[in-house]
């Protein structure tokens, strides 16, 4: 998915940024697995492969929020890029957060172990907010977790309050966006806002690389360490004394 050479005309203050939208959007998807087997990962450990899991759809449904954008900001409309950017944020957040705590796991200083991990990525994958939704457990809550990630990533909370302001039906995202107020003559003066509104799109094209760029991150760094998660939590069952005694333990 590209951004059309119309688009481009409509918005030519800065094409590298364009440039660099699609640049991660590529990279981002060299992620992409047709399936994952628990047994590739781990005969005995299961967290390993559910964060593979939780990341793998965290990553689909990212791919699916910016091709939305783009499509949306290729037909010249201006709201609900505002809208899917906000839910790729989520997104991105999540598996930022995701990749940080097994981060923190990986810290032979943290006293987190792979079973805080299990009980987070269970909650991530099976939370629901509303019941009949998920799984048994309360989802997590998306505003803590972007305040979460603005503690490591500066600006992050900024950014999100500021393309919620537009996906919302608030000023910015009704009243400013499809009219124009006529005081002398006491009228309101209804407009296309892709036209009259198209200073606001470096917000969108700002935070959709800013997203792609935490998601490359993430997944790059979850893959470069995941022969080392791998091992710790076969370690911890192993420690705990519940290894399998049918399956040959490979750290001994």
């Amino acid at each position: 998915m590209e951004f059309s050479p119309e688009f481009r005309k409509v918005y030519p203050q800065n094409p590298a940024i364009l440039g660099e939208a699609e640049k991660l959007f590529a990279d981002i998807q060299k992620h992409s697995r047709s399936e994952l087997k628990a047994a590739d990962v781990s005969a005995v450990a299961k967290v390993p492969h559910k964060t593979q899991v939780y990341l793998q759809v965290g990553l689909r449904r990212a791919i699916e929020l910016t091709e939305s954008t783009i499509r949306e900001l290729n037909a010249s409309v201006f709201i609900s890029p505002f809208v899917t950017t906000r839910a790729l944020f989520e997104t991105a957040c999540v598996m930022y957060y995701t990749w940080n705590r097994v981060k923190l796991v990986l810290n032979p200083d943290s006293p987190a172990g792979p079973k805080d991990l299990d009980d987070d990525v269970m909650q991530l994958l099976m939370g629901a907010r509303a019941e009949g939704w998920g799984g048994e457990v309360q989802a997590k809550n998306i505003q803590t977790i972007i305040d979460h990630v603005d503690k490591v990533v500066t600006g992050i909370r900024e950014a999100y309050n500021g393309l919620s302001e537009l996906a919302h039906p608030n000023f910015a995202g009704m009243l400013s966006a499809y009219q124009e107020p006529d005081i002398e003559e006491q009228r309101a003066i209804f407009i296309d806002p892709f036209k009259e509104r198209i200073n606001a799109i470096p917000i969108i094209l700002s935070s959709i690389c800013l997203c792609l760029a935490i998601i490359k991150r993430s997944l790059d760094e979850f893959e470069e360490k995941l022969p080392a998660f791998i091992r710790l939590c076969e370690e911890d069952i192993y420690q705990s004394g519940t290894w399998p005694t049918d399956v040959p333990y490979r750290w001994a």
